[in-house]
């Protein structure tokens, strides 16, 4: 499971920290001025997830990098066009005339330019020049042991990323007569390099994996949605269907209350309404909203009341 933790009070600036169970690393989605953030926890992040740099969700990148300096290993960051020239603008901003070693930080940042097209960079203290270091194709733009992220991207007057974690598939062994022992990962491995031809010593048991796989069954990773800043129309709620479809998690904006729908169309953004009716339309499990607009001064309760009617199919 992917435990994900809302890291912003309702006056602050958005922040999510997302951590798979029984992994090492974890991460951060959206740089907000976060009070909720510890130091270890932005010691311990292995990728940033950055929807945009407008000022609310990406104000605290600094106060997160202040932790790493010293971490002595690669941050992923990750963004949308544009994203690298302005990490390297925030770290060229403080001088860094002191020496480092090769416990200092360094960062990848991965800037989406297009739907399946990343261009790396790798940014080094002390000038952080991003250097093109590679490019990615395809659906993911981060994968570790613990997590694989795919993205979309989004119209909110500007290009805006929507993300989707998703845990690693397991394989669970189900009714087979035998106690556990070290031919459990020989017939997983056998398993996942699709060989029917392996013989597994099961107690002093030879058996072929083919009679042993009826026995297993993979079960889908849990999947968390995280979609920030988007404009209400049909176009980014199609995008946000495809991405997250079906997933167990969705944290997704819900700015404006539904009678400010002008305000909400001014600036790109969503209402409580419209961002019920996307996550419905993914067929998420559980939907919660976030990241609403100061105006409300945290008196959010029946924006919220009116996105869970949306989710649950009772609007209008």
């Amino acid at each position: 499971m992917i435990t994900t933790t809302l890291k912003s009070a309702l006056d602050e600036d958005i922040c999510l920290h997302l951590q798979p169970v029984n992994h090492k690393g974890s991460y951060i989605c959206e740089c907000g001025a976060a009070s909720g953030l510890t130091v270890k926890e932005c010691r311990d992040v292995w990728a940033i997830f950055i929807s945009h740099a407008h000022i609310d969700h990406f104000c605290n990148f600094d106060g997160i990098f202040r932790h790493q300096l010293a971490v002595g290993r690669r941050v992923v960051v990750c963004g949308p066009p544009g994203i690298a020239q302005q990490v390297h603008r925030k770290l060229a901003a403080y001088t860094w005339n002191l020496s480092f070693d090769e416990q200092a930080v360094y960062y990848e940042v991965r800037e989406i330019e297009a739907a399946g097209q990343v261009q790396r960079y790798t940014l080094r203290v002390p000038a952080w020049e991003p250097i093109p270091s590679g490019r990615l194709e395809g659906e993911a733009i981060y994968e570790d042991a613990g997590v694989r992220v795919r993205y979309a991207l989004l119209d909110h007057g500007t290009p805006t990323v929507a993300w989707l974690f998703e845990e690693p598939s397991r394989l669970k062994i189900e009714g087979f007569p035998y106690r556990p022992g070290p031919w459990i990962a020989a017939l997983k491995a056998a398993w996942q390099r699709d060989r029917e031809d392996v013989e597994v010593d099961v107690h002093g048991e030879v058996k072929r994996s083919s009679e042993l796989f009826a026995y297993l069954r993979e079960e889908p990773g849990y999947r968390v949605g995280v979609v920030m800043d988007h404009a209400r129309h049909e176009e980014n709620h199609a995008r946000i269907a495809a991405l997250c479809q079906g997933a167990d998690q969705l944290y997704i904006e819900c700015y404006y209350a539904d009678e400010d729908h002008a305000l909400a169309d001014a600036n790109a953004h969503s209402t409580a309404t419209r961002s019920g009716v996307a996550a419905r339309l993914a067929g998420v499990r559980e939907a919660i909203p976030v990241h609403f607009s100061r105006r409300y001064n945290g008196e959010v309760a029946a924006i919220r009341e009116a996105f869970l009617r949306a989710f649950h199919g009772e609007e209008g």
